[in-house]
């Protein structure tokens, strides 16, 4: 016998999956136009508030971008683990990776202007100095099933977006 143990199917399945994200991650990085050490320069959270929010106000950039913020606070993660987490959940009676930022989870994700991404930076900096009193949102299209508990407290809407903070 082999002296390796054999590993369950579903641990090669998480491998490739985890690879295929980070070489998502590389080809928008590689597609996206930015100047070397200019303040575009893309990292995970700036895509994330990019993406999220792109066509927003200003305003729901930097909600966005203080959701991470209090997320990462929350639970002891910096603030790039909390763009990239993910979770399974079960649709349709399948098993599927669900990703804290809806954004990372798209098959059709494209590549961010400059402009964009220096907008979503200046987010990201505004909201350092603000009030971190939201950690959920979701875009008025939809209604995700947490939106309607208890645990849950309206706190504003900004553009598209409606922002909650989750009650312990």
């Amino acid at each position: 016998m082999s002296e390796f143990k054999k590993f369950p199917l579903w641990y090669g399945a998480f491998l490739l999956c985890a690879l295929a994200a980070c070489l998502c991650l590389l080809w928008v990085a590689a597609t996206t136009e930015f100047a070397e050490g200019s303040p575009a320069s893309p990292d995970i959270v700036v895509m994330t508030i990019a993406y999220e929010s792109s066509g927003e106000p200003f305003e729901a950039q930097v909600q966005v971008a203080s959701v991470i913020r209090t997320r990462a606070i929350e639970r002891g993660l910096t603030p790039e683990q909390v763009c990239l987490q993910w979770s399974w959940a079960k649709r349709k009676g399948k098993r599927v990776k669900v990703w804290q930022f809806s954004c990372w989870g798209r098959k059709d994700l494209k590549p961010r202007t400059t402009a964009e991404l220096r907008k979503a930076r200046r987010a990201w900096e505004a909201s350092k100095t603000m009030k971190h009193d939201v950690n959920l949102y979701h875009d008025t299209s939809v209604t995700p099933w947490w939106a309607k508990s208890d645990k849950v407290k309206f706190v504003r809407q900004v553009g598209r977006l409606k922002f909650y903070k989750e009650i312990r």
